[in-house]
């Protein structure tokens, strides 16, 4: 499909936005995939934000992998057309980079979300974290913005990753 350079920030502070009221997958799938639509139009208009309505809470709370996570990579699919000579790579950096980082390693300029160390990938390693670090419970603030924080950050790394593979292709 075609892809036209996005500014990161911008992207993210809309998934930002979006959460809660989308949880984490649909809110990063959605904010890259329409502003593609506003820029580019056919074929992102046409796709739906809300088939990543599965993925909130790690799929549907099973505590499965991180719902931000999850939306970064099915529109890193979705923009490379599920060539997976091509969405590999760029998923299997943007993995790395959650596991290799404090995280949210991003988040908008007036916020300051608790950072920590990742044991995996999944959205209860995440938030487990957060609460031993921080004593918070789930309905905590601190938690809350930490959700919405790595999703700022998995939408922000998505499109630095779309944005790069775009110029490695020129």
């Amino acid at each position: 499909m075609r892809y036209v350079e996005l500014e990161p920030a911008e992207v993210a502070l809309k998934a930002f936005n979006y959460f809660p009221e989308l949880k984490c997958a649909e809110s990063v799938f959605k904010a890259i995939i329409e502003t593609l639509a506003e820029k580019v139009g056919e074929p992102y208009k046409s796709i739906p934000s809300y088939i990543m309505s599965y993925g909130k809470a790690g799929i549907y709370a099973w505590d499965g992998t991180c719902g931000a996570v999850n939306g970064a990579c099915a529109a890193i699919s979705t923009v490379l057309e599920g060539d997976d000579s091509k969405v590999k790579p760029l998923v299997d950096e943007l993995l790395k980079f959650f596991l290799s980082e404090m995280q949210p390693a991003f988040a908008p300029y007036n916020v300051n979300p608790v950072r920590v160390s990742l044991p995996d990938l999944t959205c209860g390693g995440m938030v487990f974290r957060l609460i031993k670090k921080e004593h918070a419970g789930l309905d905590d603030e601190r938690r809350v913005v930490f959700c919405k924080s790595i999703t700022y950050t998995a939408a922000y790394k998505a499109v630095e990753l779309l944005n790069e593979f775009l110029k490695s292709q020129k």
